[in-house]
């Protein structure tokens, strides 16, 4: 009997030895030999953390450097390993996260047919742990049948005539937005936190229904988690002892990720609350109450779980927000840079419109020749290099 103890207590640790070993260097290993059989070259696998300590100081020798005065070529600044590596193995490489190969893929046609996934052979990456907190499995994350169902619940919220009647709601935000500039006249003003408070403003009154002070506070705890994402989307976690390691921050974590989802509840049951005193006839027409009668479904087939619910309200607040205020503040910035056009596009808004603000049923829109131009666009945005992530599982 003993010797059979001590023959188990010999062969676990063994196994759980060799399984480590395979999942960390052989099985990476493996990997990156037949990526480069195909062509597809990169930074060498590095034992455990891969290529992310060499990321961590790209990043922070790049932090060092002062970007040129009025300059929009950013992405040797913000993503100086993508820059570098493009150019050492080309337009298509393989790196590392840990044990877990990433591919990433910047030729557009490529990007193209990846996005497009007409084959449904590339599936979507989960996401790192934080930022599956920040989204859960909503729209950007859900597949197949789950996908159909809450792609077509979006779809309906923001079909174009839907978006006509959120029109003088946009404009009241922005005026008060202007209005609120014009007592900082001569005086800088921070257009990206502007930007924040105006479309966290536009998209909790659109699409939730709910006030600033509602909308600012989940934006609030979505900000502390995302800051959580970026202090961590480099971190690999060692075995055993990772979550040892990062307890406070998974404990932080989890305790905001409980917040957002009381919050969320809390509009969710006053939305309830005023159908069933009658203050509305329905859950109301806008994105959060197609989601809450989705909810509220008998039909299993059209019912979306309360968690499915959440999920969506954070991808709506995350992504709504987020990359509108991203897309603001840019335009902003690089209509500064090219004060021609900056100019000549203010000259036309004016000649069409004069001092009243556009309507869904103004024609004027569709007139605006110096917005629409191609060259104009060439000269207010920048192309770099696109990325598109995605994880091999197994070849």
């Amino acid at each position: 009997m003993l010797s059979v103890v001590a023959y188990i207590a010999i062969l676990i640790p063994s196994f759980l030895l060799i399984q480590f070993f395979y999942k960390a260097w052989w099985k990476p290993i493996r990997i990156q030999k037949r990526m480069r059989a195909q062509g597809i070259k990169g930074p060498s696998y590095n034992f455990l953390h891969g290529n992310t300590k060499e990321v961590q100081d790209m990043k922070i020798e790049a932090t060092k450097t002062t970007l040129p005065t009025l300059s929009n070529e950013i992405l040797p600044r913000v993503q100086p390993h993508i820059y570098l590596w493009t150019k050492l193995y080309g337009r298509n490489f393989l790196s590392w996260h840990g044990d877990r190969a990433e591919l990433h893929v910047t030729e557009p046609d490529l990007i193209k047919e990846v996005l497009l996934n007409k084959n449904g052979v590339y599936k979507k990456s989960v996401g790192e742990k934080y930022m599956h907190k920040v989204m859960g499995d909503g729209l950007g994350i859900a597949e197949g049948k789950k996908w159909m169902t809450q792609r077509k619940l979006a779809n309906h919220a923001f079909q174009i005539e839907k978006l006509k009647h959120m029109v003088p709601t946009i404009v009241g935000s922005v005026q008060n937005m202007l209005e609120k500039w014009s007592y900082h006249e001569g005086k800088e003003i921070d257009v990206h936190e502007e930007f924040r408070i105006l479309t966290s403003d536009v998209l909790s009154k659109t699409a939730f229904g709910s006030s600033y002070v509602e909308g600012q506070k989940i934006f609030e705890k979505l900000g502390r988690l995302l800051s959580l994402v970026t202090a961590n989307n480099l971190r690999v976690d060692l075995p055993i002892i990772g979550k040892l390691l990062n307890y406070y921050t998974n404990s932080e974590a989890d305790e905001l990720e409980k917040e957002i989802r009381e919050s969320f509840m809390q509009i969710i049951r006053k939305r309830i609350e005023k159908k069933d005193s009658g203050e509305l006839n329905y859950y109301g027409s806008d994105y959060l109450g197609l989601l809450v009668a989705a909810n509220q479904e008998t039909d299993e087939e059209k019912k979306v779980t309360i968690d499915t619910l959440i999920d969506e309200c954070k991808t709506a607040y995350f992504a709504g927000q987020d990359t509108t205020m991203a897309l603001l503040s840019w335009v902003i910035f690089v209509l500064a840079i090219h004060t021609d056009w900056q100019e000549k596009a203010r000259k036309e808004v004016f000649d069409l419109f004069g001092d009243k603000h556009p309507t869904t049923s103004d024609n004027n829109l569709a007139k605006m020749k110096i917005v629409n131009d191609n060259d104009c666009k060439r000269n207010v945005s920048v192309i770099s290099s696109s990325s598109y992530l995605t994880q091999i599982s197994s070849l």
